[in-house]
């Protein structure tokens, strides 16, 4: 159930992405990997579900480190003209 909530998360940040408000939807999406992260981290595996891909700590890290990423990349990217 949690990976449906992450998938909504995910899917709602690339929907506002595609409107044109890039910044608020790559924004959500960085959220919901961080907070799959975080169910990733805290569910015993069988309760993982889809969320359970590699090894607990791999899976931890990659999507924090995605989400991490994906927030850097929003604050450093400066506003283009026009």
């Amino acid at each position: 159930m949690v990976y449906l909530g992450v998938l909504g998360g995910a899917l709602a940040g690339i929907g506002v992405a595609a409107t044109g408000a890039w910044r608020n939807g790559v924004s959500w999406l960085a959220i919901a990997l961080i907070a799959a992260a975080a169910a990733r981290l805290v569910l015993p595996d069988p309760d993982a579900g889809m969320l359970r891909v590699r090894s607990k700590l791999l899976d931890v890290v990659i999507l924090v480190g995605t989400g991490i990423a994906l927030l850097s990349l929003v604050a450093t990217i400066p506003n283009q003209p026009g």
